[in-house]
C-alpha cells in the first residue's frame, strides 16, 4: 500500500461495457447477495464487525477494526457504524494530498451535525441488525468487468 505501489492482474479479455448489461448486473446483485449471506467466513468474523485489515474507499482511509470483544451483539453494530463515521469526521479535519482542503472553523456545523446524529445513533440504528458478512468496501462500475463466456456476458 502506499506510493510506489501497484497492482498485477491476470489478463482478461472484458466486453465492453458489458458490465452494464442488465443480465450481468442481475447475475452481479445475485453473487453480491449469497457472499453476503455466507457463513464461510464465520471462522474469521466469529459474529462481529470488521476486518483484519484496515483499507482504503478510494484515497479515504477506512478503519475496519474489529468491534471488541465482549460488547453485545445489540450494540456491535452501533459500535462499529459510529466509530467509522466518527472517523470520517475526524478526517476532514485534515488536508488531503488529493486536493481536498481541511474543514476550517467556519465549517464546523458539518462536525457538529456529526456529533448530533453520533449522539442518537443507538435509537436512530434500534431496529437495525444487520447481520456480520463480508462486503466489497469500493464496488463502482469502474471496478466491474464481464467476459464473454458462450453467448452470454458474465461478471
Amino acid at each position: 500500500f502506499g506510493p510506489g505501489s501497484f497492482m498485477i492482474l491476470e489478463y482478461l479479455p472484458l466486453v465492453p461495457f458489458g458490465s452494464m448489461r442488465p443480465e450481468t448486473q442481475t447475475a452481479l446483485g445475485e453473487q453480491l447477495a449469497a457472499m453476503h449471506l455466507s457463513d464461510a467466513h464465520q471462522d474469521l468474523h466469529q459474529g462481529r464487525y470488521g476486518f483484519p485489515v484496515s483499507n482504503f474507499l478510494s484515497l479515504t482511509p477506512l478503519n475496519n477494526t474489529w468491534t471488541p470483544a465482549g460488547i453485545s451483539q445489540e450494540n456491535a453494530w452501533v459500535h462499529f457504524f459510529g466509530r467509522r463515521l466518527k472517523d470520517q469526521g475526524n478526517a476532514l479535519l485534515k488536508d488531503k494530498a488529493y486536493g481536498r482542503r481541511a474543514l476550517d472553523d467556519r465549517e464546523d456545523e458539518v462536525l457538529r451535525s456529526i456529533e448530533k446524529v453520533l449522539k442518537h445513533l443507538p435509537e436512530l440504528l434500534e431496529d437495525a441488525k444487520p447481520g456480520v458478512s463480508l462486503l466489497h468496501g469500493d464496488l463502482w462500475v469502474g471496478n466491474l468487468g464481464a467476459v464473454q463466456v458462450g453467448d452470454k456476458s458474465t461478471k
